[in-house]
């Protein structure tokens, strides 16, 4: 994985930041080797209530990045942590629904923008 990003999400409305919502943009490609980038950049924003993992710099994915991704999402669903996946391309998409990721989270949980998870978020509140 090249880069691991958070945002605080500074533009967004005042109910968001209340909740202790971070955006986390994800760029490279998603494998076993680079999950560990992933997992202690979570683990920077893990005492939010909402994590959204924006996933559109995310070109590939094998199945040991997928099940590094739902270890570290079931952690964090442990914590009471809401994790929502946006901006997945096609064959990533595909691999994460081959490893089960979809059904465990369920596909109320992914969106084609971040924009689309935010207003989903704030219509459930």
């Amino acid at each position: 994985m090249t880069g691991v990003q958070t945002c605080a999400l500074p533009i967004y409305p005042d109910h968001l930041k209340d909740r202790k919502t971070a955006v986390v943009y994800m760029t490279g490609p998603l494998y076993f080797g680079t999950a560990n980038i992933l997992e202690d950049k979570l683990a920077e924003v893990s005492d939010r209530e909402i994590i959204i993992l924006s996933m559109r710099g995310v070109p590939f994915a094998d199945a040991s990045g997928v099940q590094a991704l739902q270890e570290l999402v079931a952690e964090l669903s442990k914590k009471n942590v809401m994790v929502f996946f946006t901006a997945i391309q096609p064959p990533v998409m595909e691999m994460i629904d081959r490893c089960g990721l979809t059904a465990d989270v369920g596909s109320d949980k992914f969106f084609w923008s971040t924009d689309k998870a935010i207003d989903a978020i704030l219509t459930e509140n």
